[in-house]
């Protein structure tokens, strides 16, 4: 007997990320594309608090811009009284930490878009490097993050990762991305990708970690995940 499953409307908004652009299934083995019949399954609806505002303040990323792409989403859902565009993002008051001329050569690590967001939003930023010597950044800190991020909707997850980890094959093409849900049922996290070429899909907590604990050869140190949230009192940069 087959199985129909029936999307609801609130999902279908996301083939918008992938039939726009032509996105390609290009995403690592062993994942579960978000616009499949698991894929679907795994997003609990009345759970996804971070889904829906991530999603509809989706764009694609310009060339090596990803981490300004996810800055960029994060920043318009948490704040879109101040929205921000990639471009936008660069100003005279963060040239000091990264000129978008480099960015279009190398992209950020994650302490420049950690700067660069602090700087430019006024969002509060708490930044780890994944290292399972540090209790504040091994993969049960990692976990504890999914699990508190999941039930708030004043805060979003930005990760940096190594795209060819998750391939099998090396450790560099570093790449960021927003995480938009997590099901802590099957441990799994749900990618927001903004390389519009890509959908988004789900992954293993342990495997994306593993994908963050890789040498991002720029800074010499491991990548790893930002906690954005809107600090009182703050404000962006006019």
């Amino acid at each position: 007997m087959s199985i129909r499953v029936r999307y609801p409307t609130f999902v279908l908004g996301a083939c918008l990320l992938a039939c726009s652009a032509r996105a390609e299934s290009l995403s690592p083995p062993g994942t579960i594309l978000l616009l499949s019949d698991p894929g679907i399954s795994l997003l609990q609806r009345e759970q996804a608090v971070d889904f829906q505002p991530l999603r509809q303040n989706w764009i694609p990323q310009k060339p090596a811009h990803c981490g300004a792409a996810s800055a960029v989403v994060v920043n318009n859902a948490l704040r879109p009284e101040n929205r921000l565009t990639q471009d936008g993002l660069f100003t005279t008051n963060t040239a000091h930490i990264i000129a978008q001329e480099t960015v279009y050569r190398m992209g950020f690590t994650l302490d420049e878009l950690t700067s660069m967001i602090r700087t430019r939003t006024g969002l509060d930023v708490e930044a780890h490097h994944a290292y399972d010597e540090d209790a504040s950044s091994n993969f049960d800190a990692f976990r504890e993050t999914l699990k508190r991020n999941r039930i708030r909707d004043d805060d979003h997850l930005i990760l940096n990762f190594s795209r060819q980890h998750l391939q099998g094959s090396g450790t560099g093409n570093g790449h960021f991305s927003p995480v938009a849900d997590y099901n802590a049922d099957e441990d799994m996290v749900l990618i927001l990708e903004v390389n519009g070429l890509r959908e988004p899909y789900w992954i293993s907590s342990r495997t994306l970690y593993e994908a963050m604990r890789t040498t991002d050869p720029v800074c010499d140190r491991h990548r790893g995940w930002m906690v954005l949230s809107i600090a009182p009192g703050k404000t962006s940069e006019n």
